[in-house]
C-alpha cells in the first residue's frame, strides 16, 4: 500500500444537531466537531488509498477514528489527542468513516462517510442469468433494469425488444418478451414503478420511419401477466426530446427523470457533446420542462471522461451518475456543490476486462454492467 498525507474536505459539522445519546444522559450541548479542509464526500469514489484527515473541535480528553471496511463492523483505528490521522487504506474498496469526541460521560460522533478508494474493482460473471440467455438465444443484451425479482432488459440484436425473467427461491426463470400493446420493436430502456394498484412503465420508443426515440408510458394492474397485459397510456410529449433519447433512469416515486438524448425543442444547448443528460422533476401530474444537469458536462470534458461517442446511458444512484459512453462506464459524482468524474475499471480475478462496457445499473448492493455480451458485476455499493 502506498502512503500519501491528503487533507480531507471543507465540512462543517455542528454536532449538536446530530448528537449521540450520552452513557449517563447529560446535556451534550457545548461539545461539537469541526470537519476541515478536504474531507471525503459521502459517496466519493477514486479516493486515495492513503489519506490525512483532520479535525478541531472544543476541548475533549480524547478522539476516537472508526473505520468499517467492506461489509465488517465498524473499528477503532486509532484514539489519539491529536486533531488529524494519516488513513492506510486497501485499492478499490469501500469504507465508511466517522470520528467520535470523548469528554467525561459525553460522547458525540461525526456523521458517518461513505467512499470508495481508487483501484481496478474485482467483478464477477453472473453465470446463472447468462446461461439463461445463452440457452435463450439472447447473446446482444442492452438496459437491464431490476425491480423487486425481476430483471427487465432489451436484446438488441436486430429488432430491439423487451424481456424480463423472475428470481424465486434464488433460481432465475427463463426469459419471457414483453408485448406492450402491440408495439414488440424499436424499445429501449425499460423502467418499471408502481404505484397503488398498478404497475407503470416507461420505455423509449422508435414510434414510425424516420422517428426518434420518444418516451412512452405503458399500465398494467398489479395482478396481470407482465408478458401480455401493459397497455399504453400515452406518449409524454413534454419529456420526449426533439432528437433521439439513447437511455432514461426514473426514480421509485415517478418524481425525477434523467435522459441521454441530444436536444429538446427551444432548448439551445450546446455542451460540446453529441449526447447531454437532461433531467426534470414531477408536479402533481405533469413534468417540468427537461433542463441540463449543470456542472456535469464541463467536467466530463475537463477529464476527459467521455469520448466523441458520447452519452450513451444514465443511472442515478443518490449523488452519483454512472454513464457509458459506448466505450467505458465513467461515475460523476456530487463533491459539495460540483461534479468529480473518473473512468471504472474492472478485473476478472487477476485480468482486467477488455472490450466495452455497458448499461451500469445497481443491483441490490452492486453494479452490474454488459461486457462483451455477458453481464458482470462489482460490488460498489
Amino acid at each position: 500500500m502506498k502512503k500519501l498525507l491528503i487533507p480531507l474536505i471543507v465540512l462543517l459539522i455542528l454536532l449538536v444537531g446530530c448528537t449521540k445519546t450520552p452513557t449517563n444522559g447529560q446535556d451534550m450541548s457545548g461539545l461539537r466537531i469541526q470537519v476541515s479542509n478536504d474531507f471525503i464526500s459521502d459517496g466519493e469514489m477514486g479516493v486515495p488509498v492513503n489519506r490525512e484527515i483532520s479535525w478541531n473541535s472544543t476541548e475533549v480528553d480524547k478522539y476516537q477514528v472508526m473505520l468499517k471496511e467492506g461489509n465488517e463492523t465498524f473499528k477503532i483505528i486509532e484514539e489519539t489527542k491529536a486533531k488529524t490521522y494519516a488513513l492506510e487504506l486497501k485499492e478499490a474498496t469501500k469504507y465508511q468513516l466517522k470520528i467520535i469526541a470523548l469528554k467525561d460521560d459525553k460522547k458525540v460522533e461525526t456523521d458517518t462517510v461513505e467512499f470508495f478508494t481508487e483501484g481496478t474493482f474485482t467483478a464477477v460473471e453472473e453465470t446463472e442469468i447468462n446461461q439463461k440467455l445463452s440457452e435463450a438465444g439472447l447473446n446482444n443484451i442492452k438496459h437491464p433494469y431490476f425491480f423487486e425479482n425481476k430483471m427487465f432488459f432489451i436484446n438488441a440484436y436486430q429488432k430491439w425488444k423487451v424481456y424480463y425473467m423472475e428470481k424465486e427461491n434464488d433460481i432465475w426463470s427463463s426469459p419471457k418478451e414483453i408485448v406492450l400493446d402491440n408495439f414488440s420493436n424499436n424499445i429501449a430502456s425499460p423502467k418499471l414503478i408502481k404505484n397503488g394498484d398498478n404497475y407503470y412503465l416507461y420505455v423509449l420508443y422508435n414510434d414510425g420511419p424516420g422517428a426518434n426515440y420518444g418516451i412512452f408510458k405503458f399500465v398494467m394492474n398489479i395482478d396481470g401477466d407482465f408478458s401480455k397485459d401493459f397497455k399504453l397510456i400515452g406518449k409524454d410529449n413534454v419529456l420526449s426530446p426533439e432528437k433521439m433519447a439513447t437511455s432514461i433512469w426514473l426514480d421509485d416515486e415517478e418524481s425525477q427523470i434523467y435522459i441521454a438524448t441530444i436536444n429538446y425543442p427551444n432548448l439551445n444547448v450546446n455542451t460540446g457533446f453529441s449526447r447531454s443528460i437532461f433531467y426534470s422533476n414531477k408536479k402533481s401530474e405533469n413534468w417540468d420542462t427537461p433542463c441540463l444537469v449543470e456542472g456535469l458536462h464541463e467536467v466530463l470534458k475537463e477529464t476527459k471522461t467521455i469520448g466523441k461517442k458520447s452519452i450513451r446511458y444514465v443511472f442515478k444512484d443518490k449523488n452519483r451518475l454512472f454513464i457509458d459512453d459506448d466505450e467505458k462506464i465513467s461515475v460523476a459524482f456530487k463533491n459539495r456543490d460540483s461534479f468529480k468524474a473518473l473512468n471504472l475499471k474492472f478485473k476478472v480475478k487477476n485480468t482486467e476486462l477488455s472490450g466495452s462496457y455497458f448499461s451500469p445499473v445497481r443491483f441490490g448492493n452492486k453494479l452490474l454492467f454488459v461486457n462483451n455480451g455477458k453481464l458482470y458485476s462489482s460490488e460498489i455499493f
